[in-house]
């Protein structure tokens, strides 16, 4: 097993070899070429019938944290230690929104790698990340803090994305990203995320966060299962810029934002509606988003909260019954899609009813009367275009416009001419869910 240090000085090395111990190399084996596209984080992999990744020892017993996609749609795994022993691999739960699984081994006495505080970390600060680089065996290589809260194009539960540049390759994924006490700090993962302004890739070296990790580890050992519930809504930051974006009215009430509320779940069913304000949940009042997201998250099925929230200044209570999560961002509706993303609302027969204040298209100044059609587009061929009647056609083609190097855009179109056609790329940031 080859093992390297790349670009690392001034640091403790016995600390770091001690790390190597608690990385391991994933090689999996699939059933046939394919091309992959992310549900959550909107990057692309050309995966093969072979591929490899990393992963971290985080249980003596033999539990191991990778990415995602780094297991998921493998018929075999084999999991190989720094000391080449090998092992069969299982995966015990997968987290596709946060791009996180937990596989096993059937081992003992491993040395599972300590996991740091994400509070303690500063821009700046030293890392290391280890990983199986290439597919060539494990490397060190050694950078530093770039961004503490790094927001991801179509990112709705990773908030806060930790940045950095020590060197990746393929194959670092699912590996560790670690400190100077060599404690874990986050999962590193590249993403891929197209500039279509410029029609260029570029690569984020990112990593997942740890408590990610510890979330998903505590709730395994607790429940023998993972999953995250949710009430069904997007939300926002309340800021004037949002208050402005959706139309509320200035107020001293401060919350979280209702921006949608999606049929026949724990929202709707409560009655809460679009532009409410959410105060508190099980009175707790909640002062970052992360933290009523996984308040909401980690809550068990079927719990009952109670809700406090502001509708025109008026303050309501509501009781709600958390359901499990279901819903890639993928098979969100497109009533909301075009809603978040272009400000238009439209009824079942795809007229536009209403154009939100400072939306893309408002300020475009399409006549919202005359809007013809609207077309799912293909970013790579703008010659396409397929006639659609009505809601459950245009989610039929948004979905197929997923598949491959398909991207979710529209065109808009008002009239004869050229210039009465829009092409419109959703390249925006999806919203927060709760």
């Amino acid at each position: 097993l080859l093992i390297g240090i790349c670009g690392a000085q001034d640091y403790d090395k016995e600390t770091i070899k001690n790390c190597i111990k608690q990385v391991v190399i994933i090689k999996a084996r699939g059933n046939s070429e394919y091309l992959h596209v992310h549900k959550v984080l909107g990057f692309m992999r050309i995966k093969f019938t072979d591929w490899e990744g990393s992963g971290v020892i985080i249980s003596s017993d033999g539990i191991i944290v990778s990415n995602c996609h780094v297991v998921e749609c493998a018929k075999t795994l084999e999991v190989i230690t720094h000391d080449n022993k090998k092992f069969k691999a299982r995966v015990l739960v997968e987290d596709p929104h946060a791009d996180l699984a937990l596989i096993k081994i059937d081992a003992t006495g491993l040395d599972p790698m300590p996991m740091g505080n994400i509070n303690t970390i500063n821009e700046g600060d030293d890392c290391w990340a280890i990983g199986n680089t290439l597919g060539h065996g494990l490397n060190v290589s050694k950078g530093m803090i770039t961004s503490l809260n790094q927001n991801i194009l179509h990112c709705i539960l990773v908030e806060r994305f930790l940045r950095f540049n020590a060197k990746i390759n393929h194959g670092n994924s699912g590996g560790a990203l670690v400190n100077s006490k060599g404690e874990l700090i986050g999962i590193p993962t590249i993403m891929k995320q197209h500039d279509y302004h410029e029609q260029t890739l570029y690569d984020y070296n990112l990593a997942i966060p740890v408590y990610q990790v510890q979330d998903m580890y505590k709730r395994y050992i607790e429940l023998n299962h993972f999953y995250r519930s949710w009430l069904g809504l997007a939300i926002m930051i309340d800021t004037p810029e949002n208050r402005e974006f959706l139309g509320i009215k200035t107020s001293s009430d401060e919350g979280y934002l209702v921006e949608w509320v999606f049929p026949n779940l724990p929202g709707a069913n409560a009655g809460l509606k679009k532009n409410d304000i959410i105060l508190e949940i099980n009175k707790v009042k909640f002062e970052k988003l992360t933290a009523i997201q996984d308040y909401i998250f980690n809550l068990r099925e079927g719990s009952l909260v109670n809700i406090k929230y502001s509708r025109n200044g008026e303050i309501k209570e509501t009781k709600a019954t958390v359901q499990k999560m279901f819903c890639p961002p993928e098979e969100f509706p497109p009533d909301f899609c075009l809603y978040h993303f272009l400000g238009m609302e439209i009824d079942d027969s795809l007229k536009v009813t209403s154009l939100r204040k400072n939306s893309p298209v408002e300020k475009m100044d399409i006549p919202m009367t005359k809007i013809k059609s609207i077309i799912p587009a293909i970013i790579f061929d703008k010659g396409f275009e397929q006639k659609v009647k009505n809601m459950q056609e245009l989610s039929m083609e948004i979905r197929k416009s997923h598949i491959g190097k398909h991207q979710f855009a529209l065109v808009i179109s008002w009239g004869k001419s050229e210039k009465e056609n829009i092409l419109f790329i959703v390249d925006d940031n999806l919203p927060f869910i709760l």
